[in-house]
């Protein structure tokens, strides 16, 4: 018999979906970064706009929908058991990667 495991932390990402994620990190990297909501087919065409292949812009904009419904939600704590060490935090990886990229400079 297959088992299948789903890599997710018991913290979400942040809380308030992608406002949430914009001000968790406006927050670690001491900076505003503003988020605005858009419809599906304002995200595609923004990003088609940006120069994304249509179909793949049409998948990012799909993809971003479904998170805000939650869509991917796990609390489970198959990735705490997996890797033997509690998981590292959103809030801890954007400070670890604004630190990385800070110190390559």
């Amino acid at each position: 018999m297959t088992s299948t495991s789903s890599l997710a932390g018991k913290q979400a990402l942040a809380t308030g979906g992608s406002s949430g994620t914009a001000a968790m990190n406006s927050d670690v990297l001491g900076a505003p970064i503003a988020y605005q909501d858009m419809s599906v087919a304002d995200y595609t065409a923004t990003l088609t706009g940006a120069g994304l292949p249509p179909q793949m812009a049409a998948e990012v904009a799909d993809a971003d929908a479904g998170l805000a419904r939650r869509e991917l939600f796990n609390d489970s704590d198959d990735l705490v058991k997996g890797i033997g060490r509690p998981a590292t935090t959103a809030h801890e990886a954007v400070r670890n990667t604004a630190a990385t990229i800070e110190e390559s400079r």
